[in-house]
């Protein structure tokens, strides 16, 4: 072969070193034009996202998380123990808490701040998505671009970013990726400030939520992608992560297992529902249509649909066909393993909750799948086109594709803007779920409609008569509606079915209070707080108010001082002050009490100023 001459020697040699090849430069990190695209894709993702920040709060969860949550709605100081240590709606998650209660304490209590917060962190896991699929891609920006965007856009990643008690999954899958690039670039460097970062991370994420436990597995399929020979180092390097996992794993466990984990369903029957959702949630990342809130099991008595039985098959399929092409790529393999591994905790093996589904399971695990179809359009084009008109068919691509998904995740979007049409969502598409009517039914009875409340409370309880909570809330209806007795008929009947019930003792001390008797109230609170009630200041208000009806003064105090150590300048708990003060006749002390609980915006705080200040009112 012979030498080239001038300037075709020239022109070989450009961008050569002084070492005979090796480049002049090296990259470190992505190209400019790799910049203005992720600038690109976070700027789609806003604009789709931008109608969440006019969402209200909704009563999936957003009252236990935040509207119903001293820890978050009230001063920080305070609380900032209890936040850091409290396991909250059967969860571990103190990042998380300390997360809303920021919000709170820096944006005010309005949804909008919050809604703000969950979209900023939802952005900046688009641009993590990004900065992975590139390095992982092989520094491939059409592959990075393809995989930022559809986890930007898509509309099953509404339900973590558009709704507030979503925190959690963009908090905790933040960590999780930025622990991931962290060890990557341990990796790449050898620092062992890299792998103590990664570290670091992981704990924070696992913090936010439990499911992050499975981050040392993610770390193995790294290594498989990158070939790393098997060997005692590479196990011995990720014991710290594998603690981490094993013990916030095991506590998991026992919280989750006090009350939400459930095998009422046979296990066979639970590994045909695994299946099933590891076929769905693929389905619906190719086809996101019929996406609900809220998926209910299948009936019990009813044979299951023919795709339950079809799913295990797909599996396995599905597995032996990424086995077999394992020899000419590891990315399927990694892709789908990335896949499975982060989403398999979820699948139902062991039953948690009402629903057989849910949106947000996908927040993190779509990663797998965003990356793995970026890596097959690239692959793909280049494999039949030349550079530029790749290029040109990738963009077209994006551009369509994310137009549809943008048009889907704003309606979805519209959908989570509050419980009403929440709700009113799910009972389009499952008219037999029983949760759906109880949820939209709570809504109406908070929201004054106690006819609207009373006709889906009693359809949840016909559709599903075995969960006390909904008698629960029946209960409350008919006592919001004037009928007592049979409010109190339906609480007993709730008891029946579920003694341990602290939200049942709780509404049944009320009606008992409202009615006058107080010896039956009385000890119906106690068994409320003994059995752990959720809204322990909702029994110390209400039982303070009953103490002082009854003239047990001292009791009374006591209640207050409770509350007011829950939530310091809780109006209820000034007013029961400032009526002991009155009943011993202190009307100094009476005043200063009154006037704290005007100040809290109560109705009857402005009526104890009036009346203990001689009916003139408060000073301006």
């Amino acid at each position: 072969m012979t030498r080239p001459r001038g300037k075709a020697r020239r022109k070989a040699g450009a961008g050569k070193g002084r070492g005979g090849g090796a480049p002049s430069r090296v990259q470190t990190g992505p190209d400019r034009t790799a910049w203005w695209v992720l600038a690109a894709v976070i700027a789609a993702t806003g604009l789709a996202y931008l109608p969440s920040l006019g969402n209200g709060f909704t009563n999936w969860d957003d009252p236990v998380y935040v509207t119903g949550n001293p820890m978050v709605m009230s001063s920080l100081g305070p609380h900032l123990g209890s936040l850091l240590t409290s396991v909250v709606s059967l969860n571990y998650h103190p990042l998380t808490m300390l997360s809303l209660a920021l919000d709170r304490a820096v944006q005010g209590p309005s949804p909008r701040g919050f809604h703000l917060t969950n979209l900023l962190f939802h952005l900046l896991n688009t641009a993590l998505v990004f900065r992975l699929a590139y390095v992982l891609g092989g520094r491939r920006t059409a592959v990075a671009a393809i995989a930022a965007l559809v986890f930007g856009l898509h509309p099953m990643h509404v339900e973590s970013v558009a709704w507030i008690s979503g925190r959690k999954d963009v908090l905790y899958v933040c960590f999780f990726l930025a622990g991931l690039l962290a060890w990557l670039r341990h990796r790449k460097t050898g620092s062992r400030s890299w792998a103590a970062a990664a570290l670091a991370l992981f704990v924070a994420s696992v913090l936010c939520k439990a499911m992050a436990v499975v981050f040392p597995l993610v770390l193995f399929l790294v290594d498989y992608l990158q070939k790393r020979p098997w060997s005692r180092r590479l196990v011995l390097e990720k014991v710290p992560f594998l603690a981490v996992s094993a013990g916030f794993g095991a506590a998991a466990v026992v919280i989750q297992s006090r009350e939400a984990i459930s095998t009422v369903y046979p296990l066979g029957q639970r590994l045909l529902f695994a299946c099933y959702g590891l076929v769905l949630y693929a389905v619906k990342f190719l086809v996101p249509v019929g996406l609900s809130a809220f998926y209910p099991y299948p009936p019990r008595n009813a044979p299951l649909p023919a795709l339950f039985w079809l799913a295990p098959v797909l599996v396995l399929g599905t597995a032996a066909g990424v086995w077999l092409l394992r020899r000419r790529s590891r990315v399927p393999a990694f892709a789908l393993g990335f896949y499975l591994v982060t989403v398999i905790l979820v699948l139902q093996i062991l039953s948690v909750g009402q629903a057989l589904l849910a949106d947000r399971y996908t927040y993190l695990s779509y990663v797998g799948l965003t990356f793995l179809l970026g890596w097959m359009l690239d692959r793909a084009t280049r494999a039949r086109l030349r550079p530029a008109a790749a290029g040109r068919v990738l963009a077209v691509v994006a551009v369509a594709g994310g137009l549809a998904l943008a048009a889907a995740t704003r309606e979805r979007i519209r959908v989570w803007s509050g419980s009403e049409r929440l709700w009113t969502d799910v009972i389009g598409k499952y008219p037999d779920a029983a949760e759906a009517y109880a949820n939209r039914g709570s809504f109406y009875g908070e929201s004054g409609r106690v006819q609207d409340a009373l006709a889906d409370l009693q359809k949840a309880v016909s559709l599903d008569g075995s969960r006390a909570r909904y008698l629960e809330l029946l209960g409350t209806a008919y006592g919001a509606s004037g009928d007592f007795d049979r409010a109190l008929a339906t609480f007993a009947e709730g008891l029946r079915q579920d003694p341990r019930s602290p939200g049942l003792w709780l509404n049944r001390a009320i009606t008992y209070s409202l009615l006058g008797r107080l010896d039956d109230a009385l000890p119906a609170y106690q068994k409320a707080l003994d059995l752990g009630v959720q809204e322990p200041l909702k029994v110390y208000v209400n039982r303070g108010r009953a103490y002082v009806t009854a003239g047990r003064l001292d009791r009374a105090t006591e209640d207050a001082a409770a509350a007011l150590s829950l939530d310091p300048g809780n109006g209820q708990a000034e007013v029961i002050l400032a009526l002991v003060a009155r009943a011993r006749g202190d009307t100094a002390t009476a005043l200063e009490h009154a006037r704290r609980a005007q100040a809290a915006g109560l109705g009857q705080g402005a009526d104890l100023v009036r009346e203990l200040s001689g009916g003139a009112g408060a000073p301006d």
